[in-house]
């Protein structure tokens, strides 16, 4: 793992993980997933919750293009944050959930050759310390993907001030997943440069 900065006297390391490797941390990433979305607005506390994410995760795994990278405190060693998501393709289910939608609105190009950003999770000791942004950065450096896609509730103000931050456009500021209680914000990044 290499060295990142120093946020907040945290000796803070960020490492690109493989699959492979993020499957040898399995414990440690479904413990920062717990302690990430089960306070509010996300409210993933009970065990189907947990069940769905490690199904999904397992899922997610196999999918082309998947990239990953993990946080760790560099002086305890303790895994503080994840990010990861794959190349967005047809037959997945968050891309034929949001294809006619983005259709409708002429922008269906979002989906075209894209980068699904599927999770930033920081334990809540951790979070409005920039460790999100590092490690968004983190994955989205050296994409081959032109763009990006992803989506986020409509009330998670912190996820979506960062999002922001980083030049993430919103693209579809409703949008009802089946299954879902609160309404979702679909949003675009166009990588400099492509």
């Amino acid at each position: 793992m290499k060295r990142i900065e120093e946020i907040t006297g945290l000796d803070l390391q960020i490492e690109r993980v493989s699959s492979t490797d993020l499957f040898k941390m399995w414990e440690e990433i479904i413990s920062v997933y717990i302690a990430a979305f089960e306070p509010p607005p996300w409210n993933k506390s009970k065990p189907e919750d947990l069940e769905a994410f490690e199904a999904m995760l397992r899922r997610h795994l196999t999918r082309p293009g998947f990239s990953a990278v993990a946080a760790r405190d560099g002086n305890s060693g303790q895994l503080i944050g994840f990010a990861y998501g794959y190349v967005s393709n047809q037959g997945q289910y968050f891309h034929d959930a949001v294809q006619k939608t983005l259709r409708k609105r002429f922008l269906s190009h979002w989906l075209s050759d894209c980068f699904e950003l599927v999770e930033v999770a920081v334990i809540p000791e951790h979070q409005s310390h920039g460790i999100g942004g590092k490690l968004h950065d983190s994955l989205m450096l050296g994409l081959s993907c032109p763009r990006a896609i992803l989506s986020t509730k409509s009330d998670a103000v912190p996820a979506m001030r960062m999002y922001l931050r980083k030049g993430w456009k919103v693209l579809v500021d409703e949008f009802d997943f089946p299954g879902e209680p609160k309404p979702y914000v679909l949003m675009g990044w166009q990588l400099p440069g492509k």
